[in-house]
């Protein structure tokens, strides 16, 4: 079951763009990108951009549009869940909701540095390392509660789809 890649005309002021006004909800100053590269746009209306420039420091960050109940679990994750754990991790700079249907924006921290490829047996024995300790790291009973059920069921419902 393949995603229905969409298309998108940026608007000459990049000011205007989406991401950037869900971004400044949450920012006190009017920052203007000095691009904004299009990661993966779908039909289905999710959307992941890099916005270059407009990073505490004047770096990228990844603007992330979701659906509000994906973003919250993923925020969960970065605020509450990611900290517990001596792991590296992404920065989430922050969530905002959009006014009207069932989207948000997640805001998360550009990962920088050599490009992941499962050829390299370095690349996949660090995340194999990083995945074991997540897995490892115990959730406490509260948080674990307010995520998705992710038990047999959900993996057996995902195969009757296959």
């Amino acid at each position: 079951m393949s995603k229905s890649v969409a298309t998108e005309v940026l608007p000459e002021r990049l000011v205007e763009h989406r991401a950037i006004q869900a971004w400044s909800q949450l920012q006190h100053d009017r920052v203007e990108p000095t691009r904004i590269e299009i990661l993966k746009l779908t039909k289905r209306k999710s959307a992941v951009y890099r916005l270059h420039g407009i990073g505490p420091d004047g770096e990228a960050i990844i603007a992330k549009r979701c659906c509000v109940a994906t973003a919250e679990v993923e925020r969960m994750v970065y605020e509450e869940f990611l900290p517990r754990v001596s792991v590296p991790a992404l920065r989430c700079y922050g969530f905002v909701k959009e006014s009207a249907g069932d989207f948000c924006w997640l805001f998360l921290e550009d990962a920088v540095g050599e490009v992941y490829s499962p050829q390299f047996p370095q690349h996949r024995a660090l995340a194999g390392r990083w995945l074991g300790t997540i897995h490892l790291a115990l959730a406490p009973a509260e948080l674990k509660a307010r995520l998705p059920d992710r038990g047999l069921g959900y993996y057996l419902k995902l195969l009757r789809h296959c």
